[in-house]
C-alpha cells in the first residue's frame, strides 16, 4: 500500500526524444565542423524545464543532435542556430564564412518541426553566405 501511495510522486518524466539527423551546407557544399542548436518554440509540459538540443557538425557536415544526454529532441518546433568552428590557426581561413543571422537565435530564419518518424533530409539545414 505504501509503494502504491508513491507511484506517480517526484518530478514528472522528460517527454521522449525523437531522432534529429542532417548535413548543414553553405552554398551546396558541407559546413565541416561547427555547432547546430535547437530553441524550442513549444513550451515544455508542465514542471519540466526545456533541455538544451544541440550536436556538432562533423568533416562531412552531419549531424546529430542530443538533449541531455541523450540521442535526439522532443518533438515540437524549434528555432535553429548554425555556429561554424573558430578554431584558431590556418584551418580556419579555410572555413566558409556564414552570415551572421544564422548565428543569432533572434534573426535566425531556420525553423523545423521534430517529428516522431522523420523523412530522409527532415533536418537538412541549406545555408547560403
Amino acid at each position: 500500500m505504501i509503494a502504491a501511495s508513491m507511484v506517480g510522486c517526484g518530478e514528472p518524466a522528460a517527454p521522449p526524444n525523437a531522432p534529429v539527423k542532417g548535413k548543414v551546407t553553405i552554398d551546396g557544399k558541407p559546413l565541416t565542423a561547427g555547432n547546430v542548436s535547437l530553441i524550442s518554440q513549444t513550451p515544455p509540459p508542465a514542471g519540466m524545464q526545456a533541455s538544451m538540443s544541440a550536436g556538432q557538425i562533423n568533416s562531412s557536415g552531419e549531424f546529430e543532435i542530443f538533449t541531455a544526454g541523450k540521442s535526439g529532441a522532443p518533438v515540437g518546433k524549434y528555432k535553429v542556430s548554425v555556429t561554424p568552428s573558430m578554431v584558431p590557426g590556418g584551418a580556419s581561413q579555410d572555413a566558409p564564412q556564414i552570415d551572421m543571422k544564422y548565428r543569432d537565435v533572434s534573426q535566425t530564419p531556420l525553423m523545423f518541426e521534430v517529428v516522431e518518424k522523420p523523412d530522409a533530409g527532415r533536418y537538412d539545414l541549406k545555408l547560403d553566405k
